[in-house]
């Protein structure tokens, strides 16, 4: 764990591509332009802003899930009970007034803040405006600070042109604008998810048209120190709190005229957009809501997926439209979904847009499994190569001490000896992911052994020094790669494997893989922190940037007198070129939970392949760990289904006999892989459809 302050279809176009990089690496800043449309009129006798607040330290996940979910009311204890709001509504800080009691008790409080937003939970002096003021609601009844979330609502004065604002935050926020209330209409301006000490993240608007528009900014605090700062950045870059008038800040109004609602969309899972996210979702889900003057025509409206409709389900005044996949779906893939409102009185609406994150996870029997149980603690399984450039830290072999040599490269060792080193969530799962429709359990991420990389605690050694002598090593890096697989008769390749992997700002984790003795590489996924990830103004990952751009504190090493770590990219075997952005996939920063999942991929390349190997980075600077188990290979076909023939395989006359109904794609799908076919074998895929039931013989040797 590093505590130093955070900075703010595509496989065989890479065996096409070219080895050249970008011309240029310059980040692309998004634009976003505030919608004429979402102005407003308001009372100018109320300025400043409404604070809402959620206090409970039961939840402190650090994510920007949390603190929407903590607002609607929607955490849930361990028994499934509502987590109640501890918030006190009596610490009125730098409110206008004391807030109401909770009603219900897991509902947030509301108080009136005339003045700025330079918040925090205690007498202060952290980020760029001293000294902080208090903030309403807390400590919270039971005298913590922990698990907050807090919703600032305010309406700004804007000129048109480019406005430059900024959040200092403790720990995440999201500001967003336009209109506030709908999925596909609310803007979302800057970010940070995660934890961090008090850190600025800067992001530019423009604004078309001068007048008064809506803004959201919600703010999370799991552990430790509490703050959020929110101001503007003027041209000769002197940064100004909101509603600080004196010094040239932008007005903000607490109360807007109130405008009445069409018909529109609440929420949408999995989220918009065209790249990979850390959160992920089983269903395709939206819920709409009934507007002002009309309901929503239930029958008339619609919400497909690739084609495929979804279910509906009223319930009051909301219309919740799921689409929810048989089989197998991954995070990779991306999904067309349109949706139709009809209303009453001539209403129509329709959004198009495609999305990915979409992940069901649904998995037979693995053709091949490597759970490393068969292995000694302290050593690397057999025919694999590890190789490290990590800072020697205590002499020695000591499998329970982290700081020593058994920890300069992944490792076996066992799941009893983890908490000996690392305890920091350790025993986590995320919660919302599933197995066969089952909800993750410790177990099915890991038994027995694991393989494991590990760098919080450990020494980094002089980052300066490497630079200054380009010679020497920086920090934790670790690869290794597996022996070969042979997925000779496997049409359809499909990786899987239990990870628990937790980010912190400066590390990253790679998966590649080879279907030539290693000798050149295809990406499968890269694990990076939030801000470390570029996006484009339409949404996707600049994945030559993000991976090539120098860093100030990723982990470094020499080869042949050349520095290599200064970029993520250089962990990477596969080669960088434009595409590589669709396998970044975030993480967030001290999460001990979120990334504590099934991971699951396709290999197309693979396919057919007798030679696959696999390719695992960890870069780190004492940066936490990750571990993996039961790495599994599957021939699952595209479009998710895995038919199960019924299977039945006796002995006749010195032969087998396999009796069987349904379709057998390959023989890898026979329910029995301790029975291969051997030469002269009749093979299923050669059988007309008439032949594709009843008895089928074989010639086979016992396994």
């Amino acid at each position: 764990m590093n505590t130093e302050t955070q900075r703010p279809t595509k496989t065989w176009q890479w065996l096409c591509a070219s080895l050249a990089l970008a011309s240029s690496l310059t980040q692309v800043q998004a634009q976003i332009a505030l919608p004429a449309s979402s102005r407003v009129a308001v009372d100018t006798t109320k300025p400043g802003f409404m604070w809402r607040i959620f206090a409970n330290n039961a939840n402190t996940d650090n994510d920007n899930g949390r603190p929407e979910a903590a607002l609607a009311g929607l955490l849930t204890a361990d028994d499934g009970s509502p987590l109640p709001n501890l918030a006190d509504p009596l610490r009125q800080g730098e409110a206008l007034d004391v807030a109401s009691d909770p009603d219900p008790l897991n509902a947030s409080l509301l108080f009136e803040i005339e003045t700025l937003i330079n918040l925090n939970k205690s007498a202060g002096s952290v980020g760029n405006f001293k000294p902080d003021l208090i903030m309403p609601g807390l400590p919270a009844k039971n005298g913590s600070s922990e698990g907050v979330a807090g919703e600032i609502i305010t309406f700004l004065e804007l000129p048109a042109g480019v406005i430059k604002m900024g959040v200092n935050s403790d720990d995440g926020f999201r500001t967003t604008a336009g209109t506030l209330h709908d999925a596909f209409k609310i803007l979302t301006l800057g970010e940070f998810e995660g934890g961090r000490g008090a850190g600025d993240t800067i992001f530019s608007f423009t604004v078309p048209e001068a007048g008064i528009y809506p803004f959201r900014t919600v703010w999370e605090q799991g552990g430790g120190d509490a703050n959020i700062e929110w101001f503007t950045v003027q041209e000769d870059g002197t940064k100004v709190l909101v509603n600080d008038m004196e010094n040239g800040g932008i007005k903000a109004y607490r109360a807007a005229a109130p405008v009445p609602k069409d018909p529109y969309v609440k929420s949408v899972k999995p989220g918009i957009g065209p790249r990979q996210l850390n959160k992920v979702s089983p269903v395709a889900e939206i819920v709409l809501i009934d507007g002002d003057a009309a309901a929503i025509d239930d029958a008339a409206s619609s919400f497909t997926v690739d084609g495929k409709a979804a279910t509906k389900k009223r319930d009051g005044n909301s219309l919740t439209l799921t689409y929810a996949p048989d089989g197998i779906q991954f995070p990779f893939d991306s999904h067309q979904g349109v949706l139709t409102i009809k209303a009453a009185g001539g209403f129509s609406r329709t959004e198009k847009w495609s999305f990915r994150n979409l992940k069901n996870v649904v998995l037979p029997e693995p053709l091949i499994l490597e759970t490393f149980d068969s292995y000694t603690e302290g050593t690397q399984p057999t025919d694999w190569v590890a190789t490290n450039f990590t800072v020697d830290c205590t002499s020695g072999e000591d499998i329970k001490n982290q700081k020593s040599e058994t920890y300069k490269n992944w490792v076996v060792i066992s799941t009893e000896t983890i908490p000996f080193i690392d305890d920091d969530g350790i025993d986590h799962v995320n919660p919302a992911e599933t197995l066969n429709g089952t909800a993750h359990t410790l177990d099915m991420l890991r038994s027995g052994n694991v393989l494991y990389a590990e760098s919080d605690s450990r020494c980094n050694g002089s980052r300066s020094g490497v630079l200054a002598n380009n010679d020497g090593m920086y920090g934790q890096t670790q690869f290794i790669v597996t022996k070969a697989y042979d997925l000779s008769g496997v049409k359809d390749p499909v990786l899987s494997f239990g990870s628990a992997y937790e980010q912190n700002q400066d590390s990253y984790g790679g998966v590649e893989y080879s279907v030539d003795g290693g000798t050149s590489w295809l990406p499968v996924v890269y694990f990076m922190d939030v801000p470390d990830i570029v996006v484009r103004e339409d949404g996707t990952v600049d994945g030559v940037t993000t991976l090539t751009r120098p860093q100030d504190d990723t982990t470094l090493w020499a080869v042949d007198g050349v520095v290599k770590g200064i970029a993520y990219g250089d962990a990477a075997a596969a080669p960088i070129v434009d595409g590589i952005g669709d396998y970044i996939v975030p993480r967030l920063n001290d999460n001990n939970t979120e990334g504590k999942r099934i991971e699951i991929f396709r290999l197309p390349a693979a396919s057919g392949k007798s030679d696959v190997r696999l390719r695992l980075s960890a870069t780190g600077s004492d940066s936490w760990y990750w571990f993996v188990d039961n790495i599994s290979f599957y021939n699952i076909p595209t479009g998710g289904a895995v038919e199960k023939p019924v299977v039945n395989i006796s002995k006749d006359a010195g032969k087998v006999v396999i009796t069987f109904t349904g379709t057998l794609e390959s023989t890898a799908n026979i329910a029995a892989p301790d029975w291969k076919p051997v030469a002269g074998a009749v093979s299923p895929v050669s059988l007309t459809p008439a032949q594709q039931t009843g008895h089928l013989y074989y010639r086979a040797t016992r396994q």
